[in-house]
């Protein structure tokens, strides 16, 4: 078979051919080093190679030339090296070579490495009904097993495998086994007679092709290399030739007018199904070919179902037929209701083609700031964005797409050029991850920390004012708290004489609007809060009251109403809210408050001053 390879892959295969047989063998390294010819068969053992085989015989060689003991290769290997090739360097009759005798080791002319030695040293002591502890009775044990290898034969290495997998050796009955055979023959020829390759062998080793890797019925993709007037030549991906011949190029091939010239073309790729009796192997090298057939005719159902039947060597297994499908699908239960999205081609770490309910299950058990973008309901030109805000609280956030070519419905399945999010532009999702989504969790996790924070609903956060109150009645309390009725927004409850008052702050990338200002934090939040109290908030100016449940949304115009949280409110009061009574607790607008709302988070006209005076 060599005339049929390049020189490159005949190269190859003696090189992978020598080391096989080499690391087979192994290398006797005193013969090696006594004869010089022998050297040659070094480079070829695992973990070695040519530099480092030339080192080691030139090390040696300094050092007398004569090795007695792999131990004692271990420092001029190095201890990688030493691991990966010591078990394949044999170290025999070092006594011919030296007068070291007793500094050899028996197992060191084995296949058995170093790190295992203590099992065949077991072995042999469990064999022989011996006990030792010396070197030297160990070696004498070892030695005597080897002659004696009926002792050794009669042991249980399951048991004995067992035991060292109790105490944390691993698995070792392979190792046992192979350490077993050692002890009989060191070293035993282990290559198989060489036989002449079958016809199939032959052409697994020429072309890479297998039994199971081309089989007939296959479908492969092939390549057209030339057409001619009654058939194709193509070629498969591992170069083997191939022939599809007219009258299975197509369906409509017995038409007069039908030439292969008008379906096929030199360099043209096409999808063929190996024919039944198409694969020819049993023939010189040269005219190994497959023939293929690519009509449609041979990719129908009827084709499917008949090369299933024919590799079908199963007696329980059942084709399945149309009837069964049938069957299959009046069993099955009804389909639910069609998605209200359409699913989109965009790749992000945090995108999911769900809707808003599978979008909440998805961050239910995720932590506060997480994240999932997903299609929208309005179409192809936005995008949505579902954030856990809280246990149970989800806001939903609007990304409007531009730069598309609203001409092709393709191209709108993608992720538009520019993004918007109100009237703030980015250039990609990374970017709205960094410069909107990133700060605005930073701020919920700013709020939530708050020495004010309270946790709860709206009614619970009441009656916690109210018990406060009751405590410190000379006191005007205020808190934080989540909105669980508006998503994205937290509730500023205070409480002046009796009734808790509610107004609210939207978060946002920039920090916390209330009042239609933006405050970075929610300390100056509170600061100001504290001096414009008793003005009317924007929402309420013009606004009649509502229903309690609901605060008042602010107008539509102002820019953090843009900023996408679906029907957000605004920093504004509850409607259901009369005007805090300037006189109530003694307030009055001439009064200026100090302070920066006080660790016990109360304010009032303790620490005031009357700007007028008295």
């Amino acid at each position: 078979l060599q005339k049929h390879l390049t020189d490159s892959e005949l190269f190859s295969t003696l090189e992978r051919g020598v080391i096989s047989v080499v690391n087979q063998v192994g290398v006797d390294l005193n013969a090696a080093l006594l004869h010089e010819w022998r050297q040659a068969t070094l480079p070829y053992v695992a973990g070695l190679g040519p530099r480092k085989a030339k080192n080691l015989v030139r090390t040696i060689m300094n050092q007398g030339g004569v090795v007695a003991n792999r131990e004692g290769l271990k420092m001029d290997l190095g201890h990688c090296v030493y691991t990966n090739c010591i078990a394949f360097l044999r170290i025999t009759a070092a006594g011919k070579y030296s007068s070291a005798r007793e500094e050899s080791n028996l197992l060191d002319s084995t296949r058995i490495h170093p790190e295992s030695y203590s099992f065949p040293i077991q072995m042999a002591l469990d064999a022989l009904e011996l006990e030792g502890t010396s070197v030297e009775a160990q070696q004498l044990a070892v030695e005597r097993a080897m002659e004696e290898w009926n002792h050794v034969d009669e042991l249980d290495l399951d048991v004995y495998a067992a035991e060292l997998a109790k105490h944390g050796e691993g698995l070792k009955l392979n190792t046992l086994q192979d350490i077993k055979r050692e002890l009989r023959a060191p070293f035993e020829e282990v290559r198989l007679e060489f036989t002449e390759p079958s016809a199939a062998e032959q052409f697994t080793l020429l072309t890479g092709e297998s039994p199971e890797l081309l089989k007939e019925g296959k479908i492969i993709q092939v390549t057209v290399r030339r057409v001619l007037p009654m058939k194709a030549i193509v070629q498969l991906e591992s170069g083997l030739q191939g022939t599809i011949s007219k009258e299975d190029i197509s369906d409509k091939a017995s038409q007069p007018e039908f030439r292969i010239h008008d379906k096929l073309s030199q360099g043209q790729v096409v999808t063929a199904r190996i024919l039944q009796g198409g694969i020819h192997m049993n023939v010189q090298p040269r005219d190994y070919m497959v023939e293929l057939a690519c009509a449609g005719q041979n990719f129908k159902p009827e084709a499917d179902r008949f090369w299933e039947e024919h590799y079908n060597t199963d007696a329980f297994y059942r084709i399945e037929t149309p009837q069964d499908k049938a069957d299959k699908a009046k069993a099955l239960p009804k389909k639910k209701k069609s998605q209200s999205f359409i699913q989109r081609n965009i790749r992000h770490p945090s995108f999911k083609n769900v809707d808003v309910h599978d979008a909440t299950k998805l961050l239910e058990t995720a932590r506060v700031g997480e994240v999932v973008l997903r299609p929208s309901s309005k179409g192809l030109m936005n995008l949505s964005l579902t954030m856990k805000v809280h246990d149970g609280v989800f806001a939903h956030l609007d990304i409007r797409e531009g730069g598309k070519d609203l001409r092709s419905s393709a191209n709108n399945l993608r992720l538009g050029s520019q993004l918007f999010i109100g009237e703030e532009q980015f250039e990609d999702l990374d970017e709205v991850m960094a410069r909107y989504v990133e700060p605005m969790v930073m701020n919920l996790k700013t709020m939530m920390k708050h020495r004010k924070f309270v946790k709860g609903p709206r009614q619970h956060v009441d009656d916690y004012a109210k018990r406060a109150k009751n405590q410190t009645p000379q006191a005007h309390l205020y808190y934080f708290s989540i909105n669980y009725e508006q998503a994205g927004m937290f509730t500023l409850t205070y409480i002046i004489s009796k009734t808790p008052h509610h107004e609210y702050i939207t978060v946002n990338n920039e920090g916390f609007v209330f009042r239609r200002n933006t405050f970075s934090n929610p300390d100056k939040l509170a600061v100001y809060f504290k001096k414009h109290f008793h003005e009317i908030p924007p929402s309420r100016q013009s606004a009649p009251p509502a229903t309690v449940s609901r605060g008042a949304r602010s107008p539509a115009s102002t820019e953090a109403a843009h900023r996408g949280w679906g029907q957000q409110q605004q920093g504004g009061a509850d409607r259901s809210s009369s005007r805090p009574d300037s006189q109530a607790g003694g307030w009055g607008q001439d009064r200026n408050w100090t302070g920066d709302g006080g660790g016990d988070g109360s304010y009032g006209n303790n620490g005031g001053s009357r700007s007028g005076g008295g």
